[in-house]
Order: structure tokens, then sequence, then C-alpha cells
């Protein structure tokens, strides 16, 4: 198993003054190290078992706005919209050609922010079937 979270960057910084400070030293750019938060901006975990593997993405979704993403073998995926509670899930399988990849994601406010969960595997571990046992555990724990 391995992982990784990032926190992010907090963008305080004067891009007027950096542009004059580059004029000024005569450089094409100038870089300013920038400090970062304790917000989680993306946490990535992945257990593989030989050639199967389960990943799990969490990623901090508050400040995705009108992003578009380009993806390759679209006539290769078979998309499909599923519900668990009031969750909408958008659940993907992929023909690959020697496995099949299957993926769900979604997005719902936690602690006060948007957050996208985004669960893929190589295997059986995730199907169409067992979609709801992968949404709720990340879900909050019924007081």
């Amino acid at each position: 198993m391995n992982g990784k979270l990032e926190t992010s960057i907090k963008r305080e910084y004067n891009k007027e003054a950096l542009y004059q400070q580059a004029g000024n030293e005569k450089n094409e750019y100038v870089a300013q190290r920038l400090e970062r938060t304790d917000e989680m901006d993306y946490a990535d975990v992945t257990y593989q078992a030989g050639e199967k593997y389960v990943n799990v993405s969490i990623s901090n979704f508050d400040d995705v706005v009108g992003n578009t993403v380009y993806m390759a073998n679209l006539d290769k995926q078979k998309k499909e919209k599923l519900k668990v509670g009031q969750l909408e899930i958008l659940y993907t399988e992929e023909d690959q050609g020697d496995h099949v990849s299957k993926e769900i994601v979604w997005v719902m406010e936690t602690f006060g922010k948007k957050v996208q969960y985004r669960v893929s595997s190589r295997g059986e571990a995730l199907n169409k079937n067992n979609v709801e046992k992968f949404v709720k555990a990340f879900l909050p724990a019924a007081k």
C-alpha cells in the first residue's frame, strides 16, 4: 500500500511587486517561497496485490469552477449515473484490452467544503453491484 497527502499552498503574493522585482533585477523571472496551509488539497492511497489494485483519491473541490477535463478513449468507456441515497455517482467501466478498469466518482460536502471522491480498480474489488458499499464507507457516521 502506498499513499500521498498534499496540502494547499497559500497564494499570498503581490504579482505586481514580483514583476517590478524582475524588472529591477533585469531577470525574466523571480521566485518567492510560498507557505502551505493545513488544508488538504488531495489524498491518494493505493492498495495493490499483483496485477489488481484499488485506488482512492480524495480532493478539494471547492475552487473547481468551469474546468474542462479532456479524456482519451471515451469510445471504450461505459458510463452510468447511479444513486446512493441523495448522492449521484458516476460509474465508469473501460475496456483496456487485457482487463476492464472500473471507477466511481462523486462530489459531496464534507466539513463545509466540496470534496471529490474517486475510487478506481483493476480486478473485481469494485463493480456496479457494490458501489453503495464503497460510497457509504466515506459517509459521515450517523449520530
